[in-house]
Parts: structure tokens; sequence; C-alpha cells
């Protein structure tokens, strides 16, 4: 369970997208996150539940 403006932050997120595809998908209709990827290096795929 994630609180309230909980975050998580997943590594590797550009350089293995194909593994990350269904857990991104998942935040992103879920409207209880705001995410955020970003695309430096290997990537950070950042999630922040909204309160």
């Amino acid at each position: 369970m994630l609180t309230p403006y909980g975050r998580v932050a997943v590594d590797s997120a550009v350089s293995h997208r194909e593994q990350l595809t269904a857990f991104d998908e998942l935040v992103r209709r879920d409207g209880a996150f705001a995410v955020h990827l970003n695309e430096v290096g290997d990537g950070v795929l950042t999630a922040v539940r909204c309160g």
C-alpha cells in the first residue's frame, strides 16, 4: 500500500522499457498517480500517488 504522496521510482526504465510496459500502463490508467519518465541515461520512471 502506498500512502498519499508516496513515491515509486523505477531505475533503468528506458533501457528495460519492454519489461515495465504493464506497470507503466497500470499507474497511468489508475488516475491516482502523477507519472513521469526521465529519459536521461538508462531512465527513471517516477510515480507519485496524488493526495
